[in-house]
């Protein structure tokens, strides 16, 4: 536990926060933010800037033959919604692009299921606790990114604890179910998150002997949910579980 919490922030397993982020985030969270406000915040960070104008030229946004090239033209387009989850899977996807010489899709299917949780977190934020999506997507991301600097921890260091011998698949699991919150809310702090966010990480922290059970928030709610329909989305795609063991297992804990 030690080694992850001094090792969760450290720009060789993780990313560094991104120069604009607080900034970018108060702004999209602020009503009275113009477009040309916006775009000035993307136009000092040039990996935003260029990840803004690929969306908005990709054929999801693009309405017509010309290329859009202004940051402003490009911030109408996506509209808030749109630059909120560009904002948070820029955060923390390139970090999943890592070339995984050991278990070589194990980054791949972490961001598969980091993916879907987000979209499933920020739903079920939106339409069943009335909550703050962009906040529970967010955390979907920041959870998954979590198990990436695990993993690439546990790699790096098992290269001199097991004389370059790989660790059991096992190994790596359980450390994730383990460590996986807690060093997503260390990196969380370390990009000025909001307090709730941090408090949602810490409830899924699995319980030791003894503990009480936390009861979690509505952004935690979110969260576990999110997690748990992704797993279940993630399997069910590669066959390996029924569509009709996807419904019990949700119904298990009285979710739709």
């Amino acid at each position: 536990e030690l080694v992850f919490d001094r090792l969760a922030t450290d720009p060789k397993y993780a990313m560094r926060r991104p120069m604009m982020l607080p900034q970018l985030l108060r702004a999209v969270h602020d009503r009275k933010s113009t477009q040309h406000q916006l775009a000035d915040i993307f136009a000092r960070d040039p990996a935003l800037a260029g990840n803004l104008l690929k969306v908005a030229n990709s054929p999801v946004y693009r309405v017509s033959e010309d290329p859009v090239e202004s940051l402003d033209r490009a911030v109408a387009m996506l509209g808030t919604d749109g630059l909120r989850s560009l904002i948070a899977t820029v955060l923390v996807q390139p970090v999943f692009k890592l070339a995984a010489t050991h278990y070589p899709r194990f980054p791949e299917i972490i961001w598969e299921h980091t993916f879907r949780a987000a979209s499933a977190a920020e739903n079920h934020s939106a339409q069943v606790e009335n909550g703050d999506p962009f906040a529970a997507q967010l955390l979907a991301l920041t959870m998954g990114l979590g198990a990436i600097v695990i993993y690439r921890i546990v790699i790096d260091r098992c290269r001199t604890l097991l004389e370059g011998r790989l660790p059991h698949p096992a190994v790596i699991v359980a450390l994730i179910d383990w460590q996986c919150a807690g060093v997503a809310k260390r990196v969380a702090a370390s990009w000025e998150l909001s307090e709730r966010v941090l408090t949602a990480l810490e409830e899924q922290r699995p319980r030791g002997v003894g503990q009480a059970d936390v009861v979690p928030s509505p952004l935690g709610r979110s969260l576990g949910f999110g997690r748990k329909l992704a797993a279940l989305a993630v399997l069910h795609e590669h066959r390996r579980i029924s569509e009709s063991t996807v419904r019990a297992s949700m119904g298990q804990d009285g979710l739709s």
